[in-house]
């Protein structure tokens, strides 16, 4: 029984000692990559009905522009409809990807980029006003931003 004893508690510590690195690391940290970052923008900045616009979205991973996304797609609505437009993404060059799009109306339009890259997925949001918008409708959009009216979540 003695002898039982001591064989399993050789074990128990060769795999203690196995399992923990000499640093008192695991090692976890180098393997984790940087997470993508997504910032949406506009050209022009100020937006108005009927005219062209360029919704872009920059994709970044550290200091590093992601050129080799595997999907960005762009989430439109007019804040308070129901209809969603689900626009694909093109790569413009340094982390870019981008839509051309007008806006029919004025008011506060809604944008979530979709953005699939290096084995992870950001969307974030983000609201743009066109045209002249009145304080009130702002405050109304910005209520409903979060609303759950996104069909990809």
């Amino acid at each position: 029984m003695k002898r039982w004893i001591t064989a399993v508690s050789v074990l128990l510590i060769a795999i203690v000692s196995g399992c923990s690195s000499s640093s008192g690391t695991t090692g976890l940290a180098d393997e984790i990559p940087e997470i993508i970052e997504v910032q949406i923008m506009s050209e022009p900045e100020e937006l108005k009905p009927g005219e062209p616009a360029l919704i872009q979205a920059k994709v970044t991973q550290g200091t590093e522009e992601v050129a080799d996304a595997k999907s960005v797609i762009f989430e439109v609505w007019y804040s308070g409809e129901e209809h969603h437009e689900m626009l694909e993404g093109k790569h413009t060059g340094n982390g870019i990807y981008s839509i051309d799009r007008n806006f029919d109306k004025a008011g506060v339009y809604n944008v979530i980029a979709h953005v699939t890259a290096r084995d992870m997925h950001n969307m974030p949001r983000k609201q743009f006003i066109v045209g002249q918008v009145s304080d009130e409708e702002i405050e109304q959009a910005k209520d409903s931003i979060y609303d759950k009216s996104s069909h990809m979540e």
